[in-house]
């Protein structure tokens, strides 16, 4: 599977992960209170809101063409065998995978 996180996003995850490891070692050996809880709850809340405002501004910048659902007529009037033919011309396993699932199913 093609993974779709840009150098910006896997920057902010790994720094999200480091984060989160020295935060659980230092919290090991800190007394808490209910309200340094509320507060870590609080910042790590904000933290995820950010990510998914970067998240949504770039799924938004993208230019996303939705095709019609209806099969085309000139597949519908193919027989089984020149679907397949035209399936195997695909090289994306998975655009072959969700064409076949889409006409075969």
């Amino acid at each position: 599977m093609k993974n779709n996180m840009n150098n910006k996003e896997r920057k902010l995850r790994a720094f999200e992960a480091v984060a989160i490891a020295v935060s659980g070692e230092r919290a090991k050996n800190m007394p808490t209170t209910p309200e340094i809880e509320a507060a870590s709850e609080r910042l790590y809340a904000a933290g995820r809101r950010m990510m998914a405002q970067v998240r949504y501004k770039e799924f938004a910048a993208r230019d996303v063409k939705y095709a019609s659902a209806a099969i085309r007529p000139e597949v519908m009037s193919m027989c089984g065998a020149e679907v397949r033919a035209e399936l195997a011309k695909a090289t994306e396993p998975e655009v072959r995978d969700a064409i076949r699932d889409a006409l075969l199913n």
